[in-house]
């Protein structure tokens, strides 16, 4: 390395460089590329106004760099420290924001103190971080390479032998899924509702119900996952899902059996979910940056404090209405976006068939509205959002009802070749109730080509689009056991 850039200080820029690259080679194939370049490009950014800030101040290149690397670095790191003590103390009163950032604002204040005062150029201590952190980006590029080389972790190990069948009957296939939607059985069970105008009205289209079905997991990215690519997942440690766990699942669904074998059948795959699928991107994103950088920033200091803190500026004398109402009610604008895009598509013509992805956040919270219609204010979307009551959710469902009859009307009405709706729930509500409770989904599923019931009353989700292949499209795949796996977070 030339003298002269050793001891310049490169590591600044080094630094946001390392931190996206881990966790893109950390994350490989979970989060596309573009979206790393636009997250680097906004660190890029925030250290050039940090840097510029510091230089003011100190009008000293090393010390502004030196400043702006512990400005950053603290960003960066916050979650990993604050995570590394509470497993060695526990929760104990240094973890907690009430210390954390006054102690922090005295460590910054005495580092602008200390540089201020130090008479030397820090020529060592650039040298040594620009060396530390190309070795950091070196060892990563090599881990990369194994990663890219070996190919995709086998986190589900179904065969991916393609089908054919070319005298087969190829129908459009709607897969609507509603988030956290209990199945029926369950909810009369658990809460004595009733959810017959439901099921009368799926029963009158010619809807088969599944009143016992079950999800396979309770979190939703390892049910959808599992769910299209027809197979369990290999989770290290079920009592402890990590970022890279779900970091696995986002892989499985972009590349899943389900529309690959489809693709492979001629089918043009319609992606309206909150998920990406292969050449097929989600139609919504979360907030300021795509979703799935957020397996990169979980871990900084703004990420921590928005998880921990945001609801203080959500409602209270506190309080932004316009972040308020933005965060509040994405999920809804989300919704509204997904469920016009799929009545659209119903009513689109198709050369080829198509299967269409729709996954909806009903009944899931926030709980947006009542039993009547009436669309509820923000401090109460936010109490209920906190308590997660199981009266509120029930609110909700004849709310849900409706959008689900208005999408199976619309697509039945305007089918122009034989179609089948897969209606499901990825997992039941899971607040205040038995384990077990977490599971039961909601599941019905309607063919215009047949009136043969080929789903079975307790399928699990694993086995739902097994069954569907095996009649439509003459495959042999074998059922697998139905069984549940409950997951805790780490």
């Amino acid at each position: 390395m030339n003298k002269k850039i050793q001891t310049r200080p490169v590591f600044l820029f080094l630094l946001p460089v390392f931190f996206v690259f881990h966790g893109f080679t950390e994350n490989y194939s979970a989060i596309p590329i573009i979206d790393s370049l636009y997250l680097l490009g906004i660190y890029f950014l925030a250290t050039v106004v940090i840097f510029f800030i510091s230089w003011l101040f100190y009008r000293n290149v090393s010390k502004a760099a030196l400043f702006s690397f512990l400005v950053i670095a603290f960003h960066f790191f916050f979650g990993s420290i604050q995570d590394a003590i509470k497993k060695i103390l526990g929760d104990v009163f240094i973890t907690r924001y009430i210390f954390v950032i006054p102690f922090f604002l005295v460590v910054f204040i005495v580092a602008i103190i200390a540089l201020r005062k130090w008479k030397r150029e820090p020529t060592r201590v650039n040298v040594y971080l620009n060396i530390l952190f190309c070795l950091l980006i070196a060892l990563d590029s090599v881990i990369l390479i194994q990663k890219i080389s070996s190919g995709p972790k086998k986190f589900s190990s179904v065969s991916s032998v393609p089908i054919t069948c070319d005298s087969c009957i190829k129908p459009d296939i709607y897969f609507l899924l509603f988030d956290e939607y209990s199945s029926s059985s369950a909810l009369k069970e658990l809460w004595n509702f009733d959810n017959t105008d439901l099921d009368s009205f799926l029963l009158q289209k010619g809807f088969s119900i599944q009143p016992y079905s079950k999800s396979n997991y309770n979190f939703t990215p390892f049910s959808i996952a599992s769910t299209l690519n027809m197979d369990y997942l290999t989770i290290p440690n079920s009592k402890a899902c990590t970022v890279r766990d779900y970091s696995e699942c986002f892989s499985v669904i972009k590349k899943n059996k389900t529309c690959t074998d489809l693709q492979g059948l001629g089918y043009k795959i319609v992606n309206y979910s909150i998920f990406d699928i292969d050449k097929n991107p989600s139609p919504v994103t979360e907030d300021f940056l795509p979703l799935k950088t957020k397996l990169i920033t979980s871990q900084t200091f703004l990420s921590r404090v928005e998880k921990d803190l945001l609801y203080h500026l959500l409602t209270g004398k506190f309080e932004i209405p316009w972040l308020a109402k933005d965060l509040i009610y994405t999920t809804w604008y989300n919704n509204e976006k997904i469920v016009n895009a799929t009545l659209k598509e119903s009513t689109a013509p198709s050369d080829v068939p198509r299967f269409v992805y729709s996954h909806i956040e009903m009944p899931h919270p926030p709980f947006y509205y009542n039993r009547n219609g009436k669309q509820a204010d923000k401090k109460v979307l936010i109490e209920e959002s906190n308590k997660l009551a199981p009266a509120s959710y029930l609110e909700y469902i004849p709310k849900t009802n409706q959008v689900i009859k208005q999408l199976v009307n619309s697509i039945i009405q305007n089918a122009r070749k034989p179609v089948v709706i897969i209606l499901m729930g990825d997992h039941g509500f899971r607040t205040n109730q038995p384990e077990s409770f977490h599971f039961r989904n909601q599941n019905a599923v309607y063919m215009s080509l047949t009136n043969e019931k080929w789903f079975y009353p307790g399928i699990s989700n694993v086995n739902q689009f097994r069954v569907l292949f095996n009649n439509l499209f003459h495959t042999s795949l074998p059922l697998l056991r139905d069984s549940t796996i409950f997951l805790v977070d780490k």
